[in-house]
């Protein structure tokens, strides 16, 4: 049972949250202090902790920031405030929090966070040989799979529908799919003959991107639906349209009357890519196995959770990314600056790209852009940057250093 650590110091929102999690199947302990969370820390063990920002003896950021610097390491800390500033929940994650709950909290977001969190927690405490886990057992992927292979046995047919091509290549990778008899039904161009389903009899006929089949190939999946019992196959369908937007834009009525009585929904793309942070070791994992290495590299702490996920791409190449990570480690560990590049996020944003952010990150995004810049002149002292900036000296430290930036330089000297 996975341990929950509650610090905040009103009692009522202790019990709500205790009674929530324990309802859960959570094992809950709760700290009404700085103090008292130390001491629980020490005692129990959290797999993860919500912390509260303000509290009267010690403030949650000062807590955090000594937490991130212990050894053995603080579990996965979720921050939670009333009250914080745009500016505090950026601190928090720089500093290491795992994830930001503004109060009153929701369960739609505190239960996936707890989740997400015990995940990493359990991860962080796994050995680093290769059998670290599968990409099917993920919290994340266990439950999508757990249906989708009940529609299988049952029907022999199965629609996923998701948006994410690199959960597409997870869930693709732990349903087998390149095991035995294929056919791609994407792929083919030409009316489907009995021939090619006979040459694929017992194995798998797929297909990746069900929004992107011609009329032809709509005619082909039709085909092959009606006639995969004939031949002991699984027809296995990924996309993101659902069966009503299909009846909507014209599509056969056997299609959507099949794919809507085996659809699984699988985690939209917001919640996929806070996942990221856990699937990609196990990514990592099944490559190194693949190659024959016995350790798997270790990636920095939030070092995916860190990047703006909305300047992530869109088509990611799962193993490829992976094979990459393996590729980059220095000493069993993969640089965080080797993680940025391999994701392909730029240095510098562009306009474009900045718009296509939420306002807190294209912020974020920006000032990281505009003091890298004017930290770059080493002729300028600092006294002069903070004239450029309109800033005061002590607030432009606090900025640069809440922005996680090197502050290598010539100092002023005057």
């Amino acid at each position: 049972m996975a341990k929950v650590l509650i610090v905040d110091d009103e009692v009522g929102i202790r019990e709500l949250l205790r009674e929530i999690l324990e309802d859960e199947g959570y094992a809950v302990e709760t700290a009404e202090n700085g103090l008292q969370a130390n001491e629980r820390l020490e005692a129990e063990r959290p797999d993860v902790i919500l912390l509260d920002i303000w509290m009267p003896d010690v403030d949650g950021i000062t807590l955090l920031r000594q937490w991130m610097g212990r050894q053995p390491p603080a579990p996965p800390v979720i921050m939670m405030s009333g009250h914080a500033t745009i500016d505090t929940a950026v601190e928090a994650t720089r500093i290491g929090a795992i994830d930001f709950l503004e109060k009153p909290i929701s369960m739609q977001k505190l239960l996936p966070a707890i989740k997400e969190a015990v995940a990493r927690s359990r991860q962080a405490k796994a050995p680093s040989e290769v059998a670290i886990g599968r990409l099917g057992e993920h919290p994340l992927l266990a439950p999508v799979l757990d249906k989708a292979k009940d529609f299988l046995q049952r029907r022999g047919l199965l629609y996923l529908q998701v948006s994410d091509a690199f959960l597409v290549q997870a869930l693709a990778h732990a349903l087998s799919l390149g095991e035995g008899p294929k056919l791609d039904l994407g792929a083919e161009t030409q009316p489907l003959s009995l021939d090619k389903l006979q040459r694929a009899r017992g194995g798998h006929w797929y297909v990746y991107a069900l929004q992107n089949l011609t009329r032809l190939q709509q005619k082909n999946l039709c085909f092959a639906i009606e006639r995969r019992e004939d031949y002991s196959a699984r027809v296995i369908v990924f996309g993101e349209m659902t069966p009503e937007a299909l009846a909507q834009d014209g599509w056969p009525e056997p299609i959507v009357a099949a794919l809507a009585q085996c659809r699984v929904e699988v985690p939209k793309r917001d919640e996929a890519l806070r996942a990221l942070e856990t699937l990609m070791p196990l990514a990592l994992a099944e490559v190194a196995q693949r190659r024959g290495c016995r350790v798997v590299p270790q990636l920095p702490p939030g070092g995916l959770v860190r990047m703006p996920t909305r300047m992530l791409p869109l088509e990611m190449d799962l193993f490829a990314l992976a094979e990459a990570l393996l590729d980059a480690q220095e000493d069993g560990v993969v640089p965080q600056a080797a993680i940025e590049r391999i994701f392909g996020l730029p240095d510098q944003p562009t306009l474009e790209r900045l718009l296509t952010l939420p306002l807190r990150e294209a912020r974020e995004a920006f000032e990281r852009m505009y003091f890298e810049r004017l930290l770059e002149r080493e002729a300028l002292p600092m006294s002069r940057v903070a004239e450029l900036a309109g800033l005061e000296r002590t607030h432009l430290y606090r900025k640069i250093k809440q922005l996680g930036l090197s502050l290598k330089r010539v100092q002023d000297t005057d």
